[in-house]
């Protein structure tokens, strides 16, 4: 089979499966076989884990072997990822946003974008601040175009608390931020860096 390029990505996601690999012996260490047509996100975390999101579930595993530590059932699609010292954060496809314990996988909080005319979750990003940012795009009419919708949503990290709402140039699907700067990477491949609202 293809090995990974990179000795720094031994970690292999794709809609079928997401692999660890040794790259010294170039050999398979584990693998998960995926049960869904979405991609799977990923997120290594510092140590020896990773977060992985397989169809509407939230797990924990362990890099060396892939066994399972905790998995939660999200109800949604996840659509972002991201975490902090000790918490796991996910953004959905029906606009939930939830914080998870880091340990054990229990529920901290969860909110929503409470707008019908909002749709999922689709990037999200931890700030040193302690609070997350989230980007959304609106669902559009005839009169009012989605991009006229997309925006940028600050929330606390510890409580799940909207603090602030701010219009973004095209929805991200990826942020992230550097030097108290924001990055973000549009639906057509177009990175924006701009301060932080």
């Amino acid at each position: 089979g293809d090995f990974p390029a990179s000795p720094f990505e031994p970690v292999v996601v794709t809609a079928e499966a997401c692999e660890l690999w040794d790259l010294e012996r170039r050999e398979r260490v584990w693998r998960v076989v995926e049960a869904q047509s979405r991609m799977p996100l990923l997120l290594a975390l510092p140590g020896s884990d990773v977060l992985l999101t397989r169809a509407k579930k939230l797990e924990r595993r362990a890099l060396a072997d892939g066994s399972l530590r905790w998995s939660v059932d999200l109800g949604a699609g996840p659509r972002s990822l991201g975490a902090d010292a000790a918490q796991v954060f996910v953004g959905d496809s029906a606009g939930g946003l939830r914080s998870f314990d880091l340990l054990s996988g229990a529920e901290r909080w969860r909110s929503s974008l409470e707008d019908e005319e909002y749709v999922g979750v689709d990037a999200l990003c931890v700030l040193p601040s302690g609070e997350l940012l989230t980007s959304t795009a609106g669902k559009g009419t005839r009169s009012t175009p989605v991009r006229s919708r997309e925006k940028l949503i600050r929330w606390d990290a510890l409580s799940g608390r909207r603090l602030s709402e701010h219009p973004a140039p095209e929805t991200p699907v990826a942020l992230a931020q550097a030097g108290g700067r924001l990055c973000s990477l549009g639906r057509r491949g177009r990175v924006l860096v701009r301060d932080l609202p």
